[in-house]
């Protein structure tokens, strides 16, 4: 969050604390070449409870939006959830929501689509720009304090989380962007792109060519896993090898070349898939070998230290990991051609994306990683040499 933010939302809460039940306050977020916002007035929800105050785009459907964070685990598109929108506000762009305060709280906000089946992290507030870790797509902060005190924190290449409310206390947001229109589209995309592990590497999106009435297709080496399909609107959807949506013709598997076929009739939100093999890999001969791998495990995950594991070729099975200094570890009990691993935050499979990482496969030497959180989708790992 830039600076300027923190200032103004620290000036509004001097002026908001004593005018709550007075006349509105008019707020200029970006400078003067912004339009005037005035804030509702809301009444402070009392002791043990915070408010969220949300001014949010022209384009929010009318299934609205809701909160999303420590406050239900991670939950999409809970009803108790929901903000309703501001008593007596004549814009319809003002919504509240009255949560349980935590000194450690953290929030995001999702828009809910108009397929509100399709809710996730496609919809939630637009990022903000981070100069650590910047997107060039991102041009302005999308999250904007208007009033109150919070913090808004940065992740994912500038994706916002709200931190540090204050018990007792109402804070005045301004989104102005979801990260994809919450209105979808009931017409087949125009561009599609597919995030993959690539002949089972990092995940990363790659663009498809368009071949006309919405069929999108790309070559490359199958990954063996499911994959994101986003749209020209950043709408995102997930298609897992097991869905119905999904065909993989010829036992297509990590390494082998295929084409990926799209066909679209509602954006990426509604579609058939197919994984097409073009010709199999040709996989190295692999001695098998014990293996240790060693993880620095995240501040954020306080559960448990354990791991699914499975040897390439072979079945899965639970694994507490050892400490070993700042390492947790695991050693295959015995030679493998290959060892495959998720590392997770207890040992529990519910508690969401956030408490797991994504798989890491083919690991044929000792190896020591670094677990990087992410409170909105999978943990990645970064090898440390």
């Amino acid at each position: 969050m830039k600076l300027k933010n923190l200032i103004l939302g620290a000036m509004c809460f001097a002026t908001l604390a004593v005018a709550c039940n007075k006349d509105p306050q008019v707020i200029v977020p970006g400078g003067n070449d912004q339009d005037e916002i005035e804030l509702p007035i809301v009444n402070e929800p009392g002791s043990g409870k915070t408010t969220m105050v949300l001014y949010v785009p022209e384009n929010t459907h009318a299934n609205g939006l809701y909160a999303i964070g420590t406050i239900n685990d991670w939950t999409h598109n809970q009803d108790e959830f929901k903000f309703t929108k501001v008593e007596g506000d004549d814009t319809g762009r003002w919504y509240q929501i009255t949560l349980d305060y935590a000194s450690d709280m953290g929030v995001k906000v999702c828009a809910v689509p108009s397929k509100p089946e399709l809710a996730g992290w496609s919809y939630q507030w637009g990022k903000n720009i981070d100069e650590n870790d910047p997107d060039p797509e991102v041009k302005e902060d999308n999250v904007i304090v208007l009033g109150g005190t919070v913090e808004i924190q940065l992740e994912n290449q500038g994706q916002p989380k709200a931190i540090n409310f204050v018990d007792g206390g109402v804070v005045f947001i301004q989104v102005k962007a979801w990260a994809a229109d919450p209105n979808i589209k009931e017409q087949p995309a125009t561009a599609i792109s597919f995030k993959h592990p690539w002949n089972g590497g990092d995940w990363v999106y790659k663009e498809a060519e368009a071949k006309g009435n919405g069929v999108f297709e790309l070559v490359d080496y199958f990954g063996n896993n499911g994959f994101n399909v986003k749209d020209e609107n950043n709408g995102e959807a997930w298609y897992p090898t097991d869905s119905k949506f999904v065909t993989i013709y010829e036992g297509a598997a990590t390494g082998d070349k295929v084409t990926v076929r799209f066909t679209s009739t509602a954006g990426s939100s509604e579609g058939k898939l197919e994984v097409i093999l073009i010709e199999k890999g040709q996989l190295p001969e692999v001695q098998p070998v014990i293996v240790t791998v060693r993880a620095k495990w995240p501040s954020e995950w306080k559960d448990t230290p354990t791991a699914w594991v499975w040897p390439t070729g072979g079945d899965g099975s639970e694994a507490v990991l050892e400490k070993d200094g700042d390492f947790y570890k695991y050693t295959t009990p015995e030679a493998v051609p290959g060892l495959n691993i998720i590392f997770k935050d207890g040992a529990e499979w519910g508690k969401g994306d956030s408490h797991q990482t994504v798989d890491i496969k083919g690991i044929v030497a000792n190896t020591d990683y670094e677990i990087v959180y992410s409170a909105t989708e999978k943990a990645t790992v970064k090898e440390i040499k």
